[in-house]
């Protein structure tokens, strides 16, 4: 037997060790998932010896953790605008700037009647936190990865007002309008994503990989939009935003505004068809 706050200094000093990021918030995190206690009792609760059955799959995680994997992949969750959703190795982490794709489309919902649609869904993270806030409205998410939108159903939630289906951007949408279409497509350039974090190669090149300048499937998708949407709202990477509203303007919409991320860099376009 091992107690608990003798194997929580060994895992953080292991993990410190590795040069991991956050090490001591990976231990909470790992240490109160698998103790089914919250982060602050791991401080205020008294040690207690641990079975060994439960100090070895906690350095499970901890060697993985070691290993660069994401902690979200470890414990198979992540939260996102407030919520839990699972999270497997075939869908992206959520980002916390993903959350101003959400506050983006909470803004023009309430005006809206019609069906709207999440392309390149993923874990579903989107389509479930809007179609939850406006049970009157139906949703759509499509995805081109099967594996993908397993984990996307496993988020649904049982609603009602919320249906996925496996596509290639808009070959096979159930609708010929809608009222509004969000796109969280690939945007990260070919070439940097090997030199991104050890985290960062975890995670499916193909919900990563935007092709040479990273705007591969957006300039793809864009002209696919003419004519079937009214609104658009697209997330984009860092120095995007000129060549965005260039392919926008090309395509009849008008932009109708950006947000900035927390870095202050242009990360959420919304856009209008004026045809």
């Amino acid at each position: 037997m091992i107690e608990s706050r003798q194997l929580f200094k060994k895992a953080l000093a292991y993990l410190e060790g590795k040069n991991i990021d956050s090490p001591r918030l990976s231990c909470e995190l790992i240490f109160s998932d698998t103790l089914q206690i919250d982060r602050l009792a791991l401080y205020t609760t008294p040690s207690f010896s641990l079975e060994s059955k439960t100090a070895d799959l906690i350095w499970e995680r901890v060697e993985r953790r070691a290993r660069g994997e994401p902690v979200a992949y470890i414990l198979g969750y992540s939260l996102f605008y407030g919520e839990k959703f699972c999270i497997s190795p075939a869908v992206l982490i959520p980002r916390p700037e993903t959350e101003f794709v959400v506050e983006s489309a909470m803004e023009l919902l309430p005006r809206l009647t019609g069906p709207i649609l999440d392309i390149g869904t993923g874990s579903g993270v989107i389509a479930v936190t809007l179609a939850q806030a406006y049970p009157n409205l139906s949703f759509y998410g499509t995805d081109i990865c099967s594996k993908a939108l397993q984990i996307a159903e496993k988020n649904k939630k049982n609603l009602k007002n919320l249906f996925f289906y496996q596509d290639d951007l808009l070959n096979k949408a159930p609708c010929d309008f809608f009222e509004l279409m969000i796109a969280n497509l690939p945007y990260l350039p070919s070439e940097i994503i090997p030199q991104l974090s050890p985290e960062i190669q975890f995670e499916p090149r193909i919900a990563l990989d935007g092709g040479k300048d990273g705007l591969e499937l957006i300039r793809k998708f864009i002209p696919q939009a003419k004519n079937r949407c009214r609104y658009l709202i697209l997330e984009i990477g860092d120095g995007q935003f000129l060549q965005v509203k260039q392919l926008l303007v090309d395509h009849s919409f008008s932009v109708l505004q950006v947000k900035k991320d927390l870095s202050q860099m242009e990360r959420v376009v919304i856009g209008k068809y004026r045809g």
